[in-house]
């Protein structure tokens, strides 16, 4: 890909796209949502490639403590009584301390992905709202931190949106052909190059 692409952090593609820039070259934006532990493995070869990368994680399971319906129902079709909790969180999830020292490098940036992983549109607008507002309260003051939100599973609505433009959040990656004309995004669509 570094053949064909030019690697810049999710904010220059969003800078880029603001300004409608001419594209002279393709590029390309690395993102990881989350917030796994797998990621260790592959960050010290990301930093030496200089390839920046943003993070969309869920703060509610950090440390373990917690874990998504997904990680879940993926587990037990492996394991029908596995212990969640002991068995599969401490190795699943990155901690609060590791995900503060990945983003002390300057090539990674943080995002929001909700407190916890769950579709936007199924919930009610306050639920949404504190559940959002939880997530930026937990990674707002660490280092890195940038105010987009990539709704999980890409689901959203026009309240959902809303909601984001009220506080300060830009929404990312959202799938849908909506948003193809929707400046306020940065979509997928626009950073494979299309609209970039």
């Amino acid at each position: 890909m570094k053949e064909q692409y030019t690697f810049i952090s999710l904010t220059e593609a969003h800078e880029k796209i603001k300004h409608d820039c001419f594209r002279s070259r393709k590029y390309a934006v690395l993102t990881a949502d989350d917030g796994y532990k797998s990621l260790l493995s592959i960050l010290p070869w990301l930093n030496e490639q200089k390839i920046p990368i943003t993070l969309f994680v869920n703060p509610r399971y950090w440390d373990g403590l917690s874990w998504s319906e997904i990680n879940e129902e993926q587990s037990r079709r492996v394991k029908s009584d596995v212990d969640m909790l002991t068995e599969v969180c401490p190795d699943l999830y990155l901690t609060r301390e590791q995900l503060q020292q990945i983003a002390s490098s300057p090539l990674v940036t943080l995002g929001l992905h909700g407190y916890e992983h769950f579709d936007a549109t199924k919930m009610s607008l306050s639920e949404f709202t504190d559940n959002v507002q939880q997530c930026r309260d937990s990674i707002c003051d660490m280092e890195g931190y940038v105010p987009y939100m990539a709704y999980t599973w890409g689901r959203h609505n026009g309240s959902t949106d809303s909601i984001l433009r009220k506080l300060n959040i830009v929404p990312v990656l959202v799938n849908g052909t909506d948003n193809y004309n929707n400046s306020d995004y940065i979509d997928r669509v626009a950073i494979d190059g299309k609209r970039l």
